[in-house]
């Protein structure tokens, strides 16, 4: 599960970066609110997950499509 955990990773820090580009190109307080409600959406989705692969690291059929699942709400 350590290609799972490490992409995920990855992904989470490319959320940030094309938020906090985002944020930088357009410093209003909208955007300011744009960024903190993302941020705290995708740090819960990112949190949640790193917890259910550490806590249950079963690596069956049923927890990897569970992660993709999840990393697809990280991409909505």
């Amino acid at each position: 599960m350590a290609s799972f955990e490490l992409f995920v990773d990855l992904l989470y820090v490319g959320i940030l970066a094309i938020n906090g580009d985002h944020v930088g190109e357009d410093p209003t307080g909208h955007e300011l609110l744009r960024f903190s409600i993302t941020f705290i959406m995708s740090w819960k989705i990112w949190s949640d997950l790193a917890l259910v692969i550490s806590w249950f690291e079963t690596d069956d059929i049923l927890q990897r499509v569970s992660v993709i699942i999840i990393m697809v709400c990280l991409f909505g």
